[in-house]
């Protein structure tokens, strides 16, 4: 692929999607937390545990550049990405509806 032609963004949320909302099948734990039982971790987040290292390599794998699209901004590069083997991603940094409602309502930016 030429220099000039840039690879696709994927955008990679975590809670919900490498973080899923029930346990994974069959129980896996990686070890990240302070307990077998999945208790919280060091971070204080018990859900942690649910993180698989397997989606880091399927996600490194895929054709695109990867950037992280979570409300966990900068902790996503700090907490998740060395549980599942990424390097640091870029961060999308979202607009704030209430800031945009503000601005198109007074025609001023939120104080």
């Amino acid at each position: 692929m030429p220099a000039s032609i840039r690879r696709p963004l994927i955008f990679v949320d975590i809670d919900g999607v490498l973080i899923p909302l029930r346990a994974r099948p069959g129980g896996a734990n990686h070890g990240w937390g302070s307990s077998a039982g999945g208790g919280p971790d060091r971070d204080g987040n018990p859900l942690l545990d649910r993180l698989d290292p397997v989606d880091g390599r399927r996600l490194l794998a895929l054709p695109g550049e990867l950037v992280w699209a979570s409300t966990w901004m900068a902790e996503a590069n700090e907490v998740v990405a060395p549980r599942i083997g990424l390097p640091a991603l870029p961060v999308v940094d979202w607009p704030d509806a209430d800031e945009e409602h503000h601005a198109a309502c007074t025609g001023r930016p939120h104080p």
